[in-house]
């Protein structure tokens, strides 16, 4: 579905504290996959998406008008709900549900919930209420073929995961996890599961104001003449620690190339060292030292803590700081 992060007919987890940017990212994917765009240079499988937006309908209609300036794109098959649901009562509201999905003239590509709390009902999330949930989640999946985000808050202690029943972790194909830098204001992403592929480097981002306009492209504004704003995401260089150690320029370009030429190859984390190269060097164009210029790769000490270099294969390792 999204180039080397998510499948297609998979159920990912996104978790994250409450205003941590959560929905933003959701709604970032959503609008990619509808519209066809790549997100954040990877490519997407295009198609409609269907957003159950179980809170925050106010602000969500600003943020799709942010997103289509930031991104110069509209009129794109995105639908989304406008209010909260129990898919747990199989028998009326998940059922309504899929009547409602039946009825589309396309499948979705992609079904966001948003959040799992809107649409879990009244019932305390333990593990007995939370298969219950898993099993309706997984009856659109079934029947659609669809990707299932799920977005989830964190619990109280942030480190034990997401929040409710054990369940969910173990029920999902992917985990994505959002944390941020308060120093900074910077949004971390991470991929905490990847049931069956190669789990992703961390990606970064700002959150980045934009004005909302109307249909015909004018600036919106509050009654007291203040234009009215929503933020969009932006990608920015990801910090790899504390410390103040970051990938360049060219060593971000080098994992991306790395990623782009393992998704062509059964072995997703080894390449042959020479067709790696091949390819490298085409979107490194301006090097004259190829030869000083592998060295150093070779050489950095970030690349080592993710990668492993022989004379004849480059070979992913897993996330050193997850």
């Amino acid at each position: 579905l999204i180039q080397g992060m998510i499948e297609q007919d998979t159920i990912c987890l996104l978790i994250g504290e409450s205003g941590i940017g959560k929905s933003f990212l959701a709604l970032d994917f959503s609008c990619c996959i509808a519209s066809g765009i790549d997100w954040k240079e990877k490519s997407v499988g295009q198609g409609l998406v269907v957003y159950l937006c179980g809170e925050g309908m106010r602000g969500f209609g600003r943020r799709i008008s942010a997103w289509e300036v930031h991104h110069k794109e509209a009129e794109f098959p995105l639908h989304v709900s406008t209010c909260p649901l129990d898919l747990k009562n199989t028998k009326e509201q998940l059922h309504k549900v899929q009547q409602e999905l039946r009825s589309l003239k396309q499948t979705p590509k992609l079904i966001v919930i948003d959040t799992l709390a809107r649409h879990f009902g009244e019932a305390e999330e333990t593990n007995a209420e939370m298969n219950k949930f898993i099993n309706a989640v997984d009856e659109l999946r079934k029947e659609f073929r669809s990707t299932i985000l799920i977005v989830h808050h964190l619990g109280k202690e942030t480190k034990r995961g997401s929040r409710g029943g054990s369940s969910l972790p173990a029920a999902v194909d992917h985990i994505l996890s959002l944390e941020k830098k308060r120093s900074v204001g910077t949004i971390n992403l991470k991929c905490e599961k990847a049931k069956d592929s190669e789990p992703f480097l961390p990606l970064a981002f700002d959150l980045v104001p934009k004005d909302v306009v109307d249909e015909n492209g004018v600036p919106q504004e509050e009654d007291d003449g203040t234009p009215i704003r929503s933020c969009v995401l932006e990608s920015r260089e990801y910090v790899i620690s504390s410390k103040t150690q970051k990938f360049t320029k060219d060593q971000r370009i080098f994992i991306e190339v790395f990623d782009e030429e393992a998704a062509k190859t059964e072995n997703l984390c080894c390449l042959e060292a020479d067709i790696f190269k091949q390819a490298l060097w085409m979107k490194l164009p301006k090097v004259n030292d190829k030869f000083g210029k592998w060295r150093d790769f070779k050489g950095s000490k970030i690349l080592n803590e993710y990668f492993e270099f022989n004379d004849s294969n480059v070979t992913k390792k897993r996330d050193p700081h997850m």
